[in-house]
């Protein structure tokens, strides 16, 4: 899947990876836009077994939070930088569950 015009463009977007797997699109789009959020950088894509999608986060070293966004063959992992990593988290899991209903 291409990604949409705009997602990875902004001030806030670190663009060393320039693809996403889909499911993922939600928790970047999500991150953008939340105002604690400084910098959102996008990882590696891997490609695992059939499964569930599903999202974990966990605070990283240095004031962030590192996203694992499993599809159904493929996981990425996302790093965001935020000095308020609970509020961040809890905002990025909400949106994750709301999309899963």
């Amino acid at each position: 899947m291409p990604p949409k015009k705009g997602i990875l463009q902004g001030k806030k977007m670190s663009t060393n990876h320039s693809s996403y797997i889909p499911e993922a699109e939600r928790v970047l789009i999500t991150a953008k836009k939340h105002p604690a959020v400084k910098k959102v950088s996008i990882a590696d894509i891997k490609q695992i077994r059939n499964g569930e999608p599903r999202m974990s986060a966990k605070p990283y070293p240095g004031g962030g939070i590192r996203v694992v966004v499993r599809g159904r063959n493929a996981r990425q992992i996302i790093y965001i930088a935020t000095s308020e990593v609970d509020e961040v988290t809890q905002h990025l899991l909400l949106d994750w569950k709301k999309r899963a209903k």
